[in-house]
């Protein structure tokens, strides 16, 4: 593409399921965009109930954009994402998220990112901050599940930032190099990084865009928190098998016997004071905080790697104790 080239044509991927006010919302705000109508698509992929395919066509009907839905019985976002973009026309893929509210120049943002590296193909990660419009809570006042505070724009990522809340693809390179998301995970949610790593073994640089912005609606307690902490540290096991590459669970905060003194040090303390007889009571006293302070801030931290850990914990492949004596008895 050069700069006197018509703008691309794209084809943005939702996966959702059972968030129908939420995915209105984020439809909405997707079809506000400041750019052509014509050169750009939005398919929304849902496994949940009809509801969401009649409120898809309404949005579509009432603001002229090109809103369509697409039934796919599969529950993983992995498969919906695929599934989105193999049905898709656009020369660019933006996958998202079902609670990322677009800003209306974010397909501008990410088409001007992508025309910068021209002709060298490049993969780009939006910024997706937390949404002002989400309830005024302690947690939520804490809670940036997202670490774009660690980036600086236009900088080149590694894979284990790629993610697939705001990530725009060029179309070709899914195609030539075969990419996609890997659909065999027995958990949800590691999904994009592992995408990440495919991308940096084909030699397709990752860069940052912070002005592409879309903010993310999602009204999270500590506890449905804490459940998807718990959900992120059972699918580490797979994205293991998949990314043989050293620091993932030092990324996670997790605690491994293979990690530097200082970390295995630090480790069995965590492990010693943050354990199930004393994050019940951390997280009660967490619920009835009004405010925030040194003490919450460190306590909130303390509680979502438990829960990570424990995730990774549960999911581990069972070790027999005897594997002769399992070996005989067989």
């Amino acid at each position: 593409m050069t700069r006197e080239s018509p703008l691309p044509t794209w084809t943005v991927v939702l996966p959702t399921y059972n968030r129908i006010e939420i995915l209105e919302q984020t439809l909405k705000h997707l079809a506000e965009q400041r750019y052509p109508r014509d050169r750009f698509e939005v398919l929304a992929v849902d496994n949940s109930s009809q509801l969401v395919k009649a409120m898809v066509e309404r949005i579509a009907s009432e603001t002229g954009a090109r809103l369509f839905y697409l039934r796919d019985e599969h529950r993983l976002p992995a498969i919906k994402r695929n599934t989105g973009w193999q049905a898709g026309s656009g020369e660019l893929i933006l996958f998202m998220n079902d609670d990322a509210w677009a800003e209306p120049d974010l397909l501008l943002q990410h088409t001007a990112m992508h025309r910068s590296h021209a002709p060298n193909p490049i993969a780009v990660v939006g910024n997706v901050p937390q949404s002002p419009a989400l309830p005024s809570t302690p947690f939520l006042e804490w809670f940036k599940p997202f670490s774009f505070w660690e980036l600086r724009d236009g900088q080149r990522l590694t894979w284990m930032y790629c993610w697939s809340m705001n990530l725009s693809i060029p179309r070709r390179i899914l195609v030539e190099r075969h990419i996609a998301f890997h659909e065999d995970w027995k958990e949800i949610g590691q999904e994009d990084l592992e995408l990440g790593y495919q991308l940096s073994r084909a030699d397709i640089p990752i860069y940052y865009c912070a002005k592409a912005i879309a903010w993310h609606y999602h009204p999270h307690t500590l506890a449905s928190a804490s459940r998807v902490q718990r959900e992120i540290g059972r699918g580490l096991h797979d994205l293991q098998r998949l990314v043989p590459e050293p620091g993932i669970l030092e990324r996670y905060g997790i605690f491994a016997w293979n990690q530097s003194p200082w970390r295995i040090a630090k480790g069995l303390v965590k492990r010693a004071i943050f354990n199930r007889a004393t994050i019940p009571a951390v997280t009660r006293y967490l619920e009835t905080c009004r405010e925030n302070n040194w003490l919450t801030v460190h306590l909130y931290w303390k509680v979502m790697n438990y829960w990570t850990t424990t995730g990774y914990r549960e999911a581990a492949p069972k070790r027999h104790r005897f594997p002769l004596l399992r070996e005989v008895i067989r």
